[in-house]
């Protein structure tokens, strides 16, 4: 379940930052009930991108309230 379909080729066409991908990458995977993988998948940006970082967090919050 993807919130934006093409976002994956928008990656592939450099119309969206790597960042960004994985955060919404995160969430489709959080929609589908996997509460691990999105942990992985945001944890390359922890140190370098607030939004990463944010969204761990909120993801990791929600995982411990399932």
């Amino acid at each position: 379940m993807w919130l934006l379909p093409d976002l994956t080729r928008l990656l592939d066409l450099g119309h969206v930052p790597p960042m960004t991908h994985d955060i919404h990458h995160a969430a489709a995977l959080t929609a589908q009930g996997d509460t691990t993988t999105p942990i992985r998948v945001l944890r390359r940006w922890e140190n370098t991108g607030a939004a990463a970082a944010l969204a761990q967090v909120r993801l990791r919050v929600q995982r411990s309230h399932l």
